[in-house]
């Protein structure tokens, strides 16, 4: 067999095993060594025992990661703490909760949805009626570096009618103001 047909059969053979290694012939001591395989490892990184199926589960049949963001949205005296919960599988994350305290009506708010990524975009409700105060805000922003989100903001609706800039402030943070 010539080396061209060896390589393609050893090549084939390798491919159809789910495993590959590259190496180059050597001579003198080297030589004689065995070639190393590499080990298989799973999506997590644990290595699988030979001869192991590799299990993937469906994605959708997984329970998604939550994770924490937190951000502070400003806009003059109007200071709002955005302790969101966010899907980090996907992206832009997915907000699936949170709260929204700070100097907004009545302080006490919760996250509808949205997003974030390159661009922001949160709905939250108060957590109780209040007369005095709006039922709903939405806020709209684009990234910008270093770290934050230029945009407006509105309630009852809108997202429009103020301008703001909002700080991240990090991930999955032991405290978020």
């Amino acid at each position: 067999m010539n080396m061209r047909a060896l390589a393609h059969a050893s090549l084939s053979g390798v491919l159809a095993a789910g495993i590959l290694s590259v190496g180059l012939a050597a001579s003198g001591p080297a030589a004689a060594q065995p070639a190393k395989v590499a080990a298989r490892v799973d999506a997590s990184g644990r290595v699988m025992a030979p001869g192991e199926k590799m299990v993937v589960a469906p994605r959708a049949a997984a329970a998604a990661a939550a994770s924490k963001v937190c951000l502070q949205l400003h806009n003059g005296s109007a200071i709002f703490n955005l302790n969101l919960t966010i899907n980090p599988d996907v992206y832009p994350h997915t907000i699936t909760g949170g709260t929204i305290t700070g100097t907004i009506c009545s302080g006490n708010w919760h996250a509808t949805g949205g997003s974030i990524g390159s661009s922001l975009s949160l709905t939250g409700a108060i957590n109780a009626p209040n007369p005095s105060c709006a039922s709903t805000i939405g806020v709209k922003g684009t990234f910008a570096s270093p770290a934050d989100y230029n945009g407006t903001y509105g309630f009852n609706g809108s997202s429009a009618g103020f301008n703001h800039h909002t700080l991240m402030l990090g991930y999955d943070r032991p405290t978020c103001p």
